[in-house]
């Protein structure tokens, strides 16, 4: 419960932030990195805690700065590698919760710093969310074949721009955030918006890196892709990330979570827990149905129903088996 408590702080907290952002874009005082980005040096906790063993890794962005990492070692025989797009404040520490999730059914997890948060040197800057996080995947992509990038909150939309470049074999988008849109689909999920808000959305547009284009980049974005969002969102409203939803090509999944903000996760990490680690071996056909009168009579109750809507039949194997 202390974890759930935590949460709810830091939800608060991300509440009285998008408040004030709504307010200081409206009146164009501030720098977005300063409002927005709330780094710490403090690591609260270490994968060890959860008795996973890790290295700590020094990596190079693109742009040569260096970046401090946890590679995490799953329990069990690996499947590949997660690499976690964290949020706007605190550290890498804050995901160890996350650890026994995925690392006890065969995932490496890979925690990063961004730069000027927790162990990465330099000033924290929304441009430096960017390179860090492709310094991180880089780093990844040599050691698996199979990476996976976990976006979270405002990490959703730099894992955006980053997968439309990288070759991931999958993206989870974890209560996706419109940076571009923040101040008004906040202030209209809470009743309060007034037409001078579409200003802040403005001054967000053209403060923040060209890369925060969410809407864009998530339509290049081919590999398989889960979104989870719960309709009670209060920081990042469900509305922003259907529309990203919609505009997202297949394939695609949206499951429909519960509580605040990234809060499924602590409200009941068994079903969390059961729905992206099935996802994902659903992509990977990790666990194949083999009953072998199941893929011709699915074949053709595909076939029946195609015809029974006047669609001509889709090619074998087009659904995945």
């Amino acid at each position: 419960m202390e974890e759930v408590a935590e949460m709810e702080c830091i939800v608060n907290r991300k509440i009285v932030l998008l408040g004030l952002l709504t307010i200081a874009s409206t009146l164009n005082c501030g720098a977005l990195d300063t409002l927005i980005l709330r780094p710490s040096a403090l690591l609260r906790r270490l994968p060890t805690d959860f008795g996973y063993a890790y290295e700590t890794k020094t990596v190079p962005s693109p742009t040569g700065q260096m970046i401090s990492l946890w590679h995490v070692s799953s329990s069990v025989e690996r499947k590949g590698i997660i690499v976690t797009v964290p949020g706007n404040d605190a550290n890498k520490s804050r995901y160890v919760v996350s650890l026994p999730l995925f690392a006890d059914d065969g995932w490496d997890l890979i925690l990063v710093d961004y730069t000027g948060f927790g162990e990465s040197p330099g000033e924290a800057t929304l441009q430096g969310l960017f390179d860090s996080t492709y310094g991180a995947i880089d780093y990844a992509l040599t050691q698996s074949d199979v990476v996976v990038g976990y976006g979270i909150s405002l990490g959703t939309g730099v894992l955006a721009r980053v997968a439309a470049d990288r070759p991931l074999t999958a993206c989870i988008f974890e209560s996706t955030m419109v940076l571009r849109e923040a101040a008004s689909l906040f202030t209209r999920y809470h009743g309060v918006y007034l037409p001078i808000v579409e200003v802040a959305n403005l001054v967000a547009t053209f403060g923040s890196p060209p890369e925060f284009d969410t809407k864009h980049w998530i339509t290049k974005i081919h590999c398989p892709k889960l979104f989870l969002h719960s309709p009670d969102d209060g920081v990042t409203p469900y509305e922003g990330a259907w529309e990203v939803f919609k505009l997202a090509p297949q394939p695609k999944h949206l499951f429909v979570t519960q509580g605040n903000h990234a809060m499924q996760v602590f409200l009941d990490p068994a079903l969390y827990r059961s729905v992206v680690n099935g996802w994902l071996d659903g992509i990977l056909n990790h666990r194949p149905i083999v009953n072998l009168q199941f893929d011709a009579f699915l074949e053709e109750e595909i076939r029946v129903t195609f015809e029974a809507l006047g669609l001509p039949p889709p090619e074998p194997g087009t659904f995945g088996r």
